[in-house]
């Protein structure tokens, strides 16, 4: 047998009927046969209600009921939803409530406690008409009457052995809906967090003033290229070389006036025009066609440091991967006339 619940928590689930009753045991420390004798009681009262068109509600607590799929369905109610938040979350402070002399009442008991009302109604009723009709006898002392048992009183013991009797029952259905409630909030909580789990993102480059720009560095973050440029391969300095005395283009060698379109790799765009200019010396040192440029970004001239001269982009681009970490990677290309 299976439970088919939904609450406010949107979390359906099953529970094996087996399974609940273990959970009852190791929770009220009952013997197993009186929480199934409760539980299959409670089973009966859901079923009854049902029958005669009505909820089953528990007070505090909740209301069992079927909807029109004929789906059993438990509606946890505002006090038990604010003490699973306040202590399994720490959502909503718990409001204390002064302690009541009276049980957790079920709604559909309240039919048998007006029949019981009108039962001792009517037998104090008759036990008062009896004593009005017997005659006292003259001479005789009238015998003592024995002055029927107040009905408050029987009330009373009556409520408190039926509330005696629901105890059990009241505690099978606490325990109950704490365990259905705590395992729909927490399975909601974790279904809540897989879906709201953070995606990792690959990181974002920030945003510079020019939009071609690569680095802009200040006068005394000028970087120098390694000695290991230096130590090229004699045969790739001895190409670059005819290059450069043949046509007047490539990465090294002189700077030298050329006609058409000339485009250069810039590395260093800077905001201080000698530290530009000495950055240029280092790289005319190491044997590199170095040139600076000036180029006016949002309202401020900035200096551009380049290497090399190209007749085309893709020269240029091919070039650029000749060059040394980190100006392999950041560099962009510039035409210089």
């Amino acid at each position: 047998m299976f439970w088919n619940l939904t609450q406010q928590f949107r979390c359906p689930m099953k529970i094996d009927k087996k399974r609940l009753v273990e959970l009852l045991v190791e929770k009220t420390s009952m013997k197993k046969e009186v929480v199934e004798e409760q539980l299959d009681q409670l089973v009966e009262r859901i079923l009854d209600a049902a029958r005669r068109g009505k909820a089953l509600e528990i007070k505090e607590f909740g209301m069992f009921y079927f909807d029109q799929d004929g789906t059993l369905k438990f509606e946890v109610a505002d006090e038990l939803s604010t003490e699973i938040s306040f202590k399994y979350a720490g959502m909503k402070p718990l409001e204390l409530k002064p302690e009541r002399d009276a049980s957790i009442v079920i709604s559909d008991a309240d039919e048998d406690t007006a029949s019981e009302n009108l039962a001792k109604t009517i037998a104090a009723k008759r036990v008062s008409d009896q004593t009005e009709k017997e005659p006292v006898k003259a001479g005789t002392a009238a015998a003592p009457v024995k002055k029927p048992t107040q009905p408050s009183k029987r009330m009373a013991d009556t409520k408190k052995s039926k509330e005696s009797k629901r105890g059990p029952l009241v505690a099978v259905v606490l325990v109950v809906v704490l365990i259905l409630a705590g395992i729909f909030y927490f399975r909601s909580t974790q279904t809540a967090e897989s879906v709201t789990e953070p995606v990792l993102t690959e990181e974002e480059v920030p945003a510079v003033a020019e939009q071609d720009q690569v680095a802009v560095i200040q006068e005394d973050e000028v970087s120098v290229l390694p000695d290991t440029e230096q130590q090229e391969p004699a045969r790739e300095q001895t190409v670059q070389a005819q290059v450069s005395t043949g046509s007047g283009y490539g990465l090294r060698g002189s700077a030298v006036s050329l006609q058409g379109r000339v485009y250069s790799i810039v590395v260093h765009s800077m905001s201080n025009e000698a530290a530009a200019r000495r950055t240029v010396n280092q790289f005319t040192e190491q044997g590199y066609r170095a040139f600076v440029s000036t180029r006016t970004v949002g309202g401020s001239e900035t200096w551009r440091v380049s290497l090399g001269q190209f007749s085309t982009i893709d020269e240029a681009i091919l070039a650029a991967r000749e060059l040394p970490s980190p100006y392999n990677d950041q560099n962009f290309i510039q035409r210089l006339q």
